[in-house]
C-alpha cells in the first residue's frame, strides 16, 4: 500500500477514534449533570436551608449582627418534633443558672448573673435591658468572692424568674429569686425582687430600675461561720403564683445537713425556712410554713386539674417528683430512696432503711441514677401544639442531658419517657404558641421545640434572629469587670471544693494545702482508705495527674469519686497547677 494511503487511512482512524472518545464523555458529562439537576430538584429546600444556615453564617463574619438557626427533627415515642437552638449570648462566663418565662411571642430570659434579655421569636431579634437584677454580681466577683479560695463563686445567681400580669393594662410584674451578699454580717440570702415590665403589643420591657425586695429567707448563710464554703446549688428558689396575693417558693437545705456538718438546723422541726416551701404574700411580704421536707426543689407547677407537683435534687440516687400538699412532710432529711454522696456507697444515717422512703410523703417517681431533674412544665387542656402530650408533665435534666415527658393520669405517673437532647437544661416553660422553650446550653442558649407531622417532607426555615451587635458589645463591656482570675482556682471552686479544703480544714475529703510533695495518705485527724493508709510515696503533679483521671483505678477502695464531675486532661493539669502554688 502506498504511503499516502497508510498516512491517509491512519489519519482517519485517529480522527474518529478522538471524534468517539469525545462523545462518550459528552454523553457521560450530560448524565452527570441531568443527576445533579434531579438531585437539586429533589433537594432544594435542605440546599436552602444548608446554604443560609451553615454556608452564610459560618463563612459571615461570626460577629454578624443577624444570625440563623435551623431546625432538626427528634423523634418521639409518640410524635416527632423539630429543634431548634438560639444563642443567648456569653453573659454569665463563670456562673450557672438563670431562668426563662414569656409574653405572647416574646421570652423574656434572666441569666445567672443577673442581664435580662428578651428574645422576640416571630420579629426575630434578641435585645438586652440596661437594667440588672440588684445582686452586685461585678462588685462581688472581682471583690469580696476572688480573695476567697474556698468560695464557690459558680454558685451565686439568679434562681427563678415568674412573671405575672398586673391589674393595669399592658403591665406585669416581673418576680426574680437571686442570691444577695450582706457585707456587715458577711452573710449570703436568697430574696425575692420584683419590677414593673411594660407589656405592650405582647412585646416586653422593663419599665423601669425601681427593684422591691419583698421576701428575704430567714437564718441567712455565714460565710465566716462556715470558713466560706457555700453550697448556693442547693438554695431551691424555684416560685410558683398560688391565688392572686400569694406566691409559694421553694428554699433547699444550703448544703447544711451534709456539706456544711449543721444537721441541727434542718428539719421539719426547725423554725427556719431551710428545707421548706413558703407561701409568701406578694404584698406584704409575710410568710408561712406550706409544706416541708424538700432537699432542693427546682420544678414547681400547677397541673390542668389543680394539683401541685414539685421535683427535687435528691442525694445519690432518689431525685424525686412529689404531689403537694398543704402542711404534708416530705421526708429531708430524714428519710429518702437515696444514699450520702461518695463510693463506696455510705448510708444516710437519719434513713432507718437504706433506700427506702419509709416515713413522710413517699414521691410520686423518683430516679434512679439521679437526673439531677430540674424544672417542671404541663402541657395544658386543648393545647395548641403537642396535642398527643396533653395534660402531660415536663421536667428537665442537668445531669442526663434530656427532658423527659412524663404520662400523667390523675394523681400517678404512669411512665418517664426519656428524649436526649445533648446539652444540660434548666428551665421549661410552655409559650402562647403552643411551642416548649427550653433554657441550656450551659444555660446560654435557648431551645425551642415544635411539633410536625410525622414523616414530613418540607424543611422548615431557619429562625433568624438579629440584635447581636449589642450583644457582642456587651459580652465585650462584662466580661472584663469580673476581675482577675485563674482557671485553675474557679476549676477547684467547681469541681473539688465540695469535698476539699485548701486551708487545712478536713472535710469529706482531706485538706489539699500543700498535696504536692506530701506523703500519700498521712494527714492526721482524716480516716483514709486502707490502700491509701499504705500507698507509700508522695503526691508528685504525675501520680496527682493519674489518680484524677480514674481514682478507682489506683486505688480501688478510695472514697473518692468523679462520676458527677470527669476531668479532661486540660482541666486535671490546671487544677494541679493552682495545687501546686497552695503551701
Amino acid at each position: 500500500m502506498p504511503n499516502f494511503i497508510k498516512s491517509t487511512w491512519a489519519y482517519i482512524a485517529q480522527r474518529t477514534w478522538l471524534s468517539l472518545t469525545l462523545a462518550i464523555a459528552a454523553l457521560f458529562s450530560a448524565f452527570l449533570a441531568g443527576g445533579a439537576g434531579l438531585f437539586v430538584l429533589g433537594h432544594k429546600d435542605d440546599i436552602k436551608s444548608y446554604i443560609k444556615t451553615e454556608f452564610l453564617t459560618k463563612k459571615a463574619n461570626p460577629y454578624a449582627d443577624q444570625l440563623y438557626f435551623e431546625w432538626s427533627t427528634i423523634e418521639t415515642g409518640l410524635l416527632s418534633m423539630d429543634r431548634a437552638d438560639i444563642r443567648l449570648g456569653d453573659t454569665v462566663n463563670i456562673t450557672s443558672g438563670g431562668a426563662i418565662d414569656s409574653i405572647g411571642s416574646t421570652v423574656l430570659y434572666v441569666s445567672a448573673s443577673g442581664h435580662i434579655a428578651m428574645v422576640d421569636i416571630t420579629d426575630g431579634e434578641i435585645k438586652y435591658s440596661p437594667v440588672r437584677v440588684p445582686m452586685d454580681f461585678e462588685q462581688l466577683q472581682s471583690g469580696i468572692f476572688a480573695d476567697q479560695p474556698t468560695f464557690n463563686n459558680r454558685w451565686y445567681r439568679v434562681h427563678d424568674i415568674m412573671i405575672q400580669p398586673d391589674s393595669t393594662p399592658d403591665k406585669a410584674t416581673l418576680y426574680v429569686s437571686h442570691h444577695i451578699f450582706v457585707p456587715d454580717s458577711s452573710e449570703i440570702c436568697v430574696v425575692i425582687s420584683k419590677t414593673l415590665l411594660d407589656t405592650r403589643n405582647n412585646d416586653i420591657q422593663v419599665a423601669s430600675d425601681d427593684w422591691e425586695e419583698i421576701y428575704r429567707v430567714r437564718d441567712c448563710i455565714s460565710m465566716e461561720e462556715f470558713d466560706w464554703h457555700y453550697f448556693g446549688l442547693e438554695s431551691g428558689g424555684t416560685m410558683l403564683m398560688l391565688d392572686d396575693e400569694n406566691m409559694l417558693m421553694t428554699v433547699g437545705d444550703f448544703g447544711l445537713q451534709w456539706e456544711l456538718h449543721a444537721e441541727d438546723r434542718v428539719g421539719r422541726q426547725y423554725d427556719n425556712d431551710y428545707a421548706k416551701i413558703l407561701k409568701i404574700h406578694v404584698d406584704t411580704g409575710e410568710s408561712e410554713i406550706y409544706a416541708s421536707g424538700v432537699r432542693n426543689a427546682q420544678g414547681l407547677i400547677f397541673d390542668n386539674e389543680g394539683r401541685i407537683w414539685e421535683a427535687e435534687h435528691g442525694p445519690q440516687g432518689g431525685d424525686e417528683i412529689n404531689l403537694i400538699v398543704r402542711d404534708a412532710d416530705y421526708g429531708w432529711p430524714n428519710v429518702s430512696l437515696g444514699m450520702h454522696y461518695g463510693r463506696p456507697r455510705r448510708p444516710m444515717h437519719t434513713n432507718p432503711v437504706q433506700g427506702r422512703h419509709e416515713g413522710g410523703v413517699r414521691p410520686v417517681m423518683a430516679f434512679m441514677p439521679s437526673i439531677g431533674i430540674s424544672a417542671l412544665a404541663t402541657i395544658p387542656a386543648n393545647p395548641l401544639a403537642f396535642e398527643l402530650w396533653e395534660g402531660d408533665l415536663l421536667a428537665t435534666s442537668l445531669r442526663a442531658q434530656s427532658l423527659f415527658h412524663l404520662r400523667r393520669h390523675g394523681d400517678d405517673l404512669l411512665y418517664a419517657e426519656q428524649i436526649e437532647m445533648g446539652t444540660r437544661l434548666r428551665d421549661v416553660h410552655i409559650l402562647d404558641n403552643g411551642w416548649i422553650a427550653l433554657l441550656g446550653g450551659h444555660d446560654q442558649t435557648l431551645i425551642l421545640l415544635k411539633d410536625v407531622p410525622a414523616n414530613k417532607k418540607d424543611v422548615s426555615e431557619p429562625v433568624a434572629i438579629a440584635g447581636y451587635t449589642a450583644v457582642n458589645a456587651l459580652e465585650a463591656d462584662f466580661l472584663p469587670k469580673l476581675g482577675s482570675t485563674t482557671e485553675g482556682r474557679d476549676l477547684f471552686r467547681q469541681n473539688c471544693a465540695r469535698c476539699h479544703d485548701v486551708h487545712g480544714r478536713q472535710k469529706i475529703g482531706p485538706a489539699l494545702d500543700g498535696v504536692i510533695n506530701r506523703p500519700v495518705g498521712t494527714l492526721e485527724n482524716y480516716a483514709y482508705s486502707e490502700e491509701l493508709e499504705r500507698a507509700g510515696g508522695k503526691w508528685t503533679k504525675s501520680k496527682l495527674n493519674k489518680f484524677l483521671k480514674d481514682p478507682e483505678i489506683m486505688y480501688p477502695d478510695t472514697t473518692m469519686y468523679l462520676d458527677y464531675y470527669p476531668l479532661d486532661s486540660r482541666k486535671r493539669k490546671l487544677i494541679i497547677d493552682y495545687l501546686s502554688d497552695i503551701e
